[in-house]
């Protein structure tokens, strides 16, 4: 294996040939792309040949007999049971799916898909990664309704409506995670994963406040330090590793999405939040008209409650959240002042403009006379 590894290692050199008047930066250059370790070696193997004392650039130049040793010795040590590795483990036999996290996000490659990862592999995280010292865990089966309010009341009033919907199950306890108070977050449970859902708003104060409910493809962080404010996380209603993921109240999408309409609602009506952004409308058919000049086009939703922003007062009834514009739609918006006679075509005022662009574009764009693939390239 490490033979074969060597001769890869020396092929890949050989394929990067350096440029006359480089050759003083090294045997070998490589520009963005070229040869790392990783194509060669697991992380558990980098993280120990680092530990020697090794640079990236040393290791592809081992010699078979030296990398032998050295990963020798890893291999007949066993991996100490350290606290933050105690608690990973513990959160596994609980029913999460934990992760390294180094600052608020895990660095290890694929984590989304490090669902029912073996203890072993648990074990060997403090050392392939060292600096990782916080615990996150795997959204998708275990959402995070982040309430990420920074205004004291405003916060506990959103916690306070989520209690109301989620203490109506039967089966569910509820429990709070505080990293950077007032914000906060609660476990839940789901077997029917679903993308991340938020609503964001402007306070009175002019500050951007959210609520979000982290699922599919997100992490959140469960132990260890907060980057911010260099406090511990802590738990209300429970000790971390005494919460069961089966005994976490059970959320649906539909569920999820009257919580966060019924949150919002709270918030604009008794906080003088506005609503500026809406998961809602971007990937659902029903779109939200914040111009509550009506309600026919979307159902039900009474829009007394939605304000619009200032400064999009203008922007007529007929926009919506998450629906673009066609691109002479948002030419024909643009000021006086920034185009030319309406009479020129988008593609030849480029042309007149822009000509090395141009002809670049219609190198790498097919039928680019067409003048919506020359748009990018009109000045904005």
């Amino acid at each position: 294996m490490m033979l074969e590894r060597s001769s890869a290692i020396l092929e890949s050199k050989q394929a990067f040939k350096v440029p006359k008047g480089l050759e003083s930066d090294g045997e070998y250059e490589k520009l963005g792309c070229g040869i790392t370790v990783d194509l060669f070696y697991s992380p558990e193997e980098i993280a120990e040949l680092r530990a020697h004392e090794l640079t990236d650039d040393q290791i592809p130049d081992l010699t078979p007999e030296r990398e032998r040793e050295i990963l020798s010795k890893s291999d007949s040590k066993a991996a100490p049971t350290t606290d933050v590795t105690a608690l990973r483990l513990q959160l596994r036999r609980n029913g999460f799916h934990p992760i390294p996290v180094e600052d608020k996000g895990p660095r290890m490659r694929g984590w989304p898909q490090k669902i029912d990862v073996s203890e072993e592999e648990i074990r060997r995280w403090e050392k392939t990664y060292p600096r990782a010292r916080r615990t996150g865990v795997i959204a998708k089966p275990t959402p995070g309704f982040d309430i990420d309010i920074t205004i004291e009341a405003a916060a506990q009033a959103a916690e306070d409506k989520a209690r109301e919907f989620l203490e109506e199950q039967e089966h569910g306890n509820i429990y709070v995670r505080v990293g950077n108070p007032p914000k906060r977050l609660i476990p839940l449970r789901t077997d029917e994963p679903f993308k991340k859902l938020w609503r964001e708003f402007k306070a009175p104060d002019g500050s951007k406040q959210r609520l979000e409910l982290l699922c599919d493809g997100q992490q959140y962080v469960v132990d260890g330090t907060h980057p911010k404010t260099g406090e511990p996380y802590t738990w209300l209603g429970g000790e971390l590793t005494a919460i069961k993921r089966e005994n976490l109240p059970y959320i649906r999408r539909e569920s999820a999405e009257q919580i966060l309409d019924a949150q919002a609602k709270v918030l604009i009506e008794e906080h003088g939040f506005e609503l500026t952004g809406t998961s809602k409308a971007a990937d659902n058919n029903k779109r939200l008209d914040f111009t509550q000049e009506s309600t026919s086009d979307n159902g039900d939703e009474d829009l007394s409650n939605f304000k619009v922003a200032p400064g999009l007062e203008s922007e007529g009834k007929y926009e919506r959240l998450g629906e673009g514009l066609e691109t002479y739609s948002w030419w024909d918006r643009l000021p006086p002042n920034t185009k030319t006679q309406r009479s020129t075509t988008a593609g030849a005022y480029c042309e007149k403009q822009q000509p090395a662009q141009i002809r670049q574009q219609r190198e790498l764009v097919p039928n680019s006379d067409n003048s919506h693939a020359l748009w990018c390239t009109a000045p904005r």
